[in-house]
């Protein structure tokens, strides 16, 4: 038996030699998957890397701002752009990025670790209302500025004001 990806829910499909047509490209798990493929609304795109001709649901290209055929192609891109895995300065995570994103910085997996690790290590005097202003730049509500930093409403309230001169 041979094992295919389902071009439809990317579930396995185990099917014997004898089951696939000489130029069976697509697999289903079922009829019902087969059926839901069929009728989505699909584009028909060009590989980024190696130019071969693939279809896709629109709603998963307009998802992506680069289009690849294949995993192998997406490693090749990465070599392209020259992309790097390093380990989050924190928790050590497997962090991937663009190398001209890496000069010199700290970098972090999530900012709720770079948020932790800033938490965890001494900043200057005012590291509270740094906090709070850059939380509040992440859109968290007050109440969750101040969960985080263990301290109460109103000082995330007065260093809001004072941040918007209120």
């Amino acid at each position: 038996m041979i094992r295919f990806e389902c071009d439809n829910c990317g579930g396995i499909v185990w099917k014997y030699e004898s089951q696939i047509h000489p130029n069976q490209e697509l697999f289903f798990c079922d009829v019902e998957c087969k059926q839901k493929y069929m009728s989505a609304k699909y584009v028909v795109y060009e590989c980024d890397i190696c130019k071969k001709v693939k279809r896709v649901r629109e709603k998963v290209y307009n998802s992506r701002k680069n289009h690849f055929c294949s995993r192998e192609c997406l490693t090749k891109s990465m070599e392209k752009y020259k992309i790097k895995t390093i380990q989050c300065f924190r928790c050590g995570k497997d962090v991937t990025r663009r190398e001209s994103r890496l000069m010199g910085k700290q970098i972090f997996c999530s900012t709720e670790c770079e948020f932790d690790y800033y938490k965890e290590h001494d900043r200057p005097k005012d590291n509270k209302s740094y906090m709070i202003l850059w939380l509040n730049g992440l859109n968290f509500s007050g109440r969750q500025i101040a969960k985080k930093l263990g301290i109460n409403n109103s000082t995330v309230r007065y260093w809001l004001r004072k941040k918007n001169g209120t």
